[in-house]
């Protein structure tokens, strides 16, 4: 039977593992093809930006929870490595970062209607705001 200690204990030990995954949608616009039909790197960046925004509120919801801040070593090569560092200014920044990408995109879809060139400005927005996520974490 999961009880409500033991639910709360499972969202804070994931809770490295969202920081992760916020800024993999909009990473994952890197493969998004721009030769295919008009419009579908926009719907899809749309998609994957709101997506996002839901990761990094999730995250913040769980940083808040954990009250403390969140460590985890990610990769190691000897002396040298990444860690994942989460804490309350870093919630705040995420959650800041990723609502202006999602804006962003969405004044853009007006802004550049019936433009040739759309589908890769929609591309490599979301690429940059990805980065900038991933380097908040």
């Amino acid at each position: 039977m999961i009880t409500i200690h033991s639910l709360a204990s499972i969202i804070i030990e994931s809770a490295p593992f969202l920081c992760l995954l916020t800024p993999l949608p909009l990473l994952f616009a890197l493969f998004l093809p721009t030769d295919r039909r008009e419009g579908f790197a926009l719907r899809t960046v749309v998609f994957l930006s709101g997506a996002s925004l839901l990761l990094a509120i999730l995250t913040c919801i769980t940083g808040i929870l954990s009250y403390k801040p969140i460590e985890m070593e990610w990769l190691s090569w000897g002396p040298v490595g990444l860690t994942i560092y989460f804490d309350t200014l870093s919630g705040i920044m995420l959650l800041l970062v990723s609502f202006l990408a999602f804006s962003v995109v969405c004044f853009s879809r007006n802004y550049l209607a019936g433009h040739p060139k759309q589908d890769l400005f929609f591309k490599w927005l979301a690429i940059t705001s990805g980065s900038v996520l991933f380097l908040l974490i």
